[in-house]
Parts: structure tokens; sequence; C-alpha cells
């Protein structure tokens, strides 16, 4: 459903002042890039839309009911669109072919080595969604200092479910190990999904990076979990290589949060 889409009622909430917001899109609030989200969809950490992402005005909102709201008063809504891509110093995802929105944390909170973590969020697909190809959708990263990605929950188009892969040692473009399916494809949409993260970050074999979703274990990795300087904590929708035909996607995010 796009954002022009929405029920005319929404146009008429009302919103009260929240930090990383400006203006309003069909009554949804823009979330701003580069300012922190308020406290009600994010806590014990600052969230901040990824100036690398496309600066589409619907790509980003805050929503309240009746659309998806896990807790609190608002839900962050994200949309994509074919050819909705942007750049930054050193990576041009225009160029090649990908496409995101997406939240980022800023460098004073990245992960150094020796750490231990643990992050939640809750995830929100709507009974329509349907990528309906082949392309890699990543919907979350614990990505590595000017390096690739040390994990990543992605969904793949081909039944698959919502899924976890490890990529520490990999290159920036490979496909990754250790893959796992954390939410089944006939559970995925239409309810909230309650992910947590529980790592110890260590370039040795005595790391660990779980997975809870809804409270119960989904994935247990043992060993090496960083080969970085530092992790910082991605979050929202990155399309990888879709083809010309790719449909608009939206996604729910609420209740993220870092202790």
């Amino acid at each position: 459903m796009g954002a022009r889409a929405l029920p005319f009622m929404l146009a008429a909430l009302a919103f009260f002042p929240t930090a990383g917001l400006s203006q309003e899109i069909d009554g949804l609030a823009k979330v701003v890039a580069g300012e922190p989200l308020g406290k009600d969809v994010a806590t014990g950490l600052s969230v901040y839309r990824d100036p690398l992402s496309n600066v589409k005005d619907y790509g980003m909102l805050l929503a309240s009911t009746p659309l998806p709201v896990r807790d609190g008063k608002y839900s962050l809504r994200i949309e994509l669109h074919k050819g909705d891509c942007g750049k930054s110093a050193d990576w041009d995802d225009c160029y090649h072919s990908n496409e995101r929105v997406e939240l980022t944390t800023p460098e004073k909170s990245w992960i150094k080595p020796n750490s231990r973590t643990q992050y939640g969020w809750s995830i929100y697909l709507p009974v329509d969604w349907n990528p309906k190809d082949l392309s890699q959708i990543v919907m979350g990263q614990f990505h590595q200092a000017d390096s690739h990605p040390a994990f990543q929950f992605f969904y793949q188009s081909q039944g698959g479910g919502l899924q976890v892969k490890r990529r520490v040692d990999e290159t920036r473009n490979s496909v990754g190990t250790d893959v796992r399916t954390v939410i089944d494809e006939k559970e995925l949409r239409g309810r909230w999904h309650d992910i947590r993260v529980e790592a110890y970050w260590r370039k040795t074999q005595d790391g660990y990076f779980k997975v809870f979703v809804n409270d119960a274990l989904a994935y247990d990795f043992k060993g090496k979990t960083m080969s970085g300087n530092r992790v910082f904590f991605k979050l929202g929708v990155y399309r990888i290589g879709p083809p010309m035909d790719a449909p608009n996607l939206v996604v729910f995010y609420d209740k993220i949060w870092r202790k």
C-alpha cells in the first residue's frame, strides 16, 4: 500500500512533537535524515535515517493506529519503490542497482571488540507482502566499520521466510555462511514478531551471536563474531539487484532498543 493510498481519515490524525520528524505526508510525519527518532519508537540507543538511503518523502514515516503499532503511540513505516537509491562518499547504491531505506546508529555508539550487547526490535510485514522476485532483501544488519557486514537478517524470495546469515570472514559481495531461517514463511505476515539479539563480539572463537524470536531461541552461533574494528546496527529495507518490475514494499518496525 503506497503512502498516498492511505485512507483519507489518516490525513486528520494529529501528531505530537517528536524528535526526528518534520512536516507530514498524508497525515503521517516524515522522518528526517540524520535526526534521531523519538523514544516512543527507539529506547536505549540513538537511531536515525541513514543519509545513504534515498530521500523520498514516503520512504520513512511515523505511523499510528489504525496502521500496525506494536507498543506506544507510533511505529516506523518504511516504504521502498523501484529505483529508490542513494549514495555516500564511498558507496553508490544507484551504480550497483541496489535500493534502500534504513536506520543507522551514530559512530559514538558503535560496538567495540570484546563487548557484550543486546539489541531488539519488532517487525510487521503486511499480509500482501510479496516481493515477487529473487532479489535479496536485507532487513537488519550488524555491519562492520569500513568493511562488510558481520551478520544480516534477510528475506529471500524463495519461500525461505526471514533468515540470518554470518559474513564475518567473507567479502563485501559474498553470500555468507551459517544461514538459518528464524521466522518461517507461513508465520511471517500479518502479525508482529519480537526479535532479540544477544552477542559477544570477539575476533576469536569464543564469541556468540544468538537470535530470539518471540522469546524462543532461533539462531545460536558460537565462534568468531567480528573481524573489523567496530560494528554498528542498521535496520530497514535494503533490496539488492532487483528486476525492473520489482514491486513496492512496505514494512513496519517498532520497539527498537539496546541494552
